[in-house]
């Protein structure tokens, strides 16, 4: 699912920007040289003309970055239509306000600004107003996070686009545009993209506004649930081809995204590297942060591990320097992922608690916002009840309280899940850790198991193959000497013990390979391995119960290894008399116990010896479990169990 985690990021940076931008788009300015504008204000009279001509100044300091006498001009022209008494050029003056003080990060101060010319422009009754003041207001719900009250301020502006019988359709595409973004933004992207979709309806296809929409879209497309990655790539090469550069970046990052999920990994590079040199002229830190994370994608991707840690610290010190916190997180993740597949279990701890540490900050701005958002829902109430009936007012403060204690009351208890599933989260990390150490030593224990098998293997094959047979054709030359030779009477008698040393020796070494790795074992199974094992040891016998279905060969080699070593034991250190062995296998599990009247011995002193310790490994190895049962002169009892 990395790709939707990426796409997600992405289109969170192609909103923050297009709606910081937005504002302006309700408000249609005249482009004209700067210098001429103002030689032409010098002449004009103090009437709407000159307000637009402010207007217009303002576009153009703005434009080139000059912020403060953009701010004054759009001042002038909000002062002179307040003493016209024209609230449509006041509330065009203050769109452009506005649009500062997006751009200096001053949200509240815009929000205020449009909340109180609301009713200004609900009792004034004009279309115009109505729709710059509800669009406005809408925009800056989503720049604050109360993007539920957003939703429901652009659906206002619906109802009021429904009752203008002549109202213009690039109304309806800009109002469909940002019910895609606000959608975006709480991630519900089947409702963005159906909204997109509108918008395209409506909007002119020579606009920016439609190479912008289909940018957005191109982005919903990786976000949507299977990922549209064919339709993202058409849209995204459709915005390249307008030649505009930030447009053009945004959809480089997006196709390197979709070539790393198609594993087309050349294009992908060539596309993420374009982007981010695109980034680095525009001085745009959002999207170098974004580039190198995707980089660091591809690279990890191809298992270029080191040049992927390389680009993820770049994404990380980019994003730590601006404060992205998507980016941040993003970039901790897979320092993590890189860690542990360093076996640095440690390193990548940090880095998952770390990302999880920005989440929370994000998710505590989230709830910070979402109870604001409540407040300012609750106000907002209280103000229309006062319009609607001053009679209700007792009523309506009493409601409040109660919304206000609810809301106190919501806020504790999401604290408290909020911190219940941090410790969780925490002992998830933890176990995880544990569990990859175990993996960890069991994927270690049973390479070791594997090679001791695969040399007994090797050995007992060497031994019968090649030494056995080396001394047989040996023993028929000697026979073959004994029968043509002449032999003096005194030698007959040394030559005949020397065939029958050879013959110990044969029958010897056979008995050594056979040891090492039975060949019944391989062609018969475990029952009929130790039946002959235990038939050959006198004061051994062997129970066998279940069904004799064939097991994977290095269970049944464990099996083997574990039930000879403790025979052995018995007969070495127990010196016992009497030994059973007993095997059972069931369908899901196979459970042996090895029994004897020997010594005995203190499991406490000896349970550490390399003898005991080299079983339990190799039970451990197969997620089995070993008992131990004995004191000195009663014998030794031992119990295992695998699962099959």
């Amino acid at each position: 699912m990395k790709v939707l985690k990426n796409a997600n990021i992405l289109i969170m940076k192609i909103i923050t920007l297009f709606v910081g931008m937005l504002s302006v788009c309700f408000l249609q300015a005249q482009s004209s040289e700067l210098d001429s504008l103002q030689k032409v204000l010098k002449t004009a009279a103090k009437d709407t003309n000159a307000v637009e001509l402010y207007i217009a100044i303002g576009e153009a300091c703005f434009s080139e970055g000059n912020i403060e006498s953009a701010m004054a001009n759009y001042e002038k022209a909000k002062q002179l239509s307040q003493n016209l008494k024209w609230l449509k050029g006041e509330l065009i003056a203050s769109v452009g306000i506005a649009d500062i003080l997006n751009y200096q990060g001053m949200y509240d101060s815009i929000f205020k600004m449009w909340q109180n010319y609301i009713p200004i422009a609900e009792q004034k009754g004009d279309f115009y107003c109505r729709w710059l003041c509800y669009g406005n207001l809408g925009i800056s719900y989503d720049n604050k996070g109360y993007f539920e009250l957003a939703l429901q301020q652009f659906y206002n502006v619906f109802s009021l686009l429904d009752k203008e019988k002549n109202a213009p359709k690039r109304y309806y595409a800009q109002n469909y545009y940002m019910l895609q973004l606000v959608y975006s933004h709480l991630e519900r992207w089947d409702k963005a993209l159906e909204n997109g979709e509108l918008a395209l309806q409506y909007v002119d296809t020579q606009s920016y506004k439609y190479l912008s929409i289909l940018v957005d879209m191109a982005t919903v497309c990786l976000s949507v649930q299977p990922p549209q990655y064919d339709r993202a790539e058409q849209l995204f090469q459709i915005a390249i081809q307008s030649g505009d550069a930030f447009l053009s970046s945004m959809s480089y990052d997006g196709l390197g995204m979709i070539y790393t999920e198609k594993k087309e990994y050349q294009k992908a590079e060539e596309c993420l590297q374009t982007a981010l040199s695109m980034y680095s002229d525009m001085e745009f830190s959002f999207g170098i942060a974004s580039a190198t994370r995707n980089l660091s994608m591809l690279a990890f991707k191809q298992k270029q591990f080191d040049k992927s840690e390389k680009y993820a610290r770049q994404s990380l010190q980019i994003a730590q320097r601006d404060t992205i916190h998507t980016d941040m997180s993003a970039a901790m993740e897979i320092l993590a992922d890189l860690a542990l597949i360093k076996n640095d279990f440690e390193s990548a701890e940090k880095w998952r608690n770390d990302a999880d540490s920005i989440r929370n900050i994000v998710n505590n701005d989230k709830l910070l916002k979402a109870s604001e958002e409540l407040s300012i829902k609750y106000e907002t109430e209280k103000k229309e009840a006062q319009i609607a009936s001053m009679q209700k007012e007792r009523k309506f403060i009493i409601g409040l309280t109660l919304a206000i204690g609810l809301t106190l009351l919501l806020s504790v208890v999401v604290l408290a899940l909020r911190h219940r599933i941090i410790n969780q989260r925490k002992k998830l990390a933890e176990q995880k850790v544990k569990q990859l150490e175990q993996e960890k030593q069991l994927v270690a224990t049973q390479a070791v198991l594997d090679g001791e098998t695969a040399e007994r293997t090797r050995l007992a094959r060497d031994l019968h193959d090649g030494l056995g047979g080396m001394l047989s054709v040996v023993k028929l030359n000697l026979s073959n000497m004994k029968g043509g030779a002449y032999i003096e009477q005194a030698d007959v008698q040394a030559f005949d013990k020397a065939l029958k040393m050879l013959d110990n020796s044969i029958s010897e070494l056979r008995r050594v390979a056979h040891h090492l790795m039975p060949d019944s074992l391989s062609r018969y199974g475990l029952k009929t391995a130790l039946s002959d094992f235990c038939a050959a040891i006198p004061i051994a016998e062997f129970h066998y119960y279940g069904n004799e279905k064939r097991l994977e060969q290095k269970v049944e080699v464990t099996v083997y290894r574990v039930i000879y070593e403790l025979v052995n034991n018995a007969l070495k250190h127990a010196h016992a008399a009497h030994i059973i062995v007993q095997l059972m296998q069931e369908p899901d599990r196979i459970a042996f116990t090895v029994q004897d009247d020997g010594d005995g011995f203190d499991i406490q002193k000896v349970a550490h010896g390399m003898g005991l310790l080299n079983i339990k490994e190799r039970i451990a190895a197969y997620n089995g479990n070993i008992d131990f049962d004995s004191k000195h002169g009663e014998g030794t009892e031992v119990s295992g169990e695998l699962k099959i």
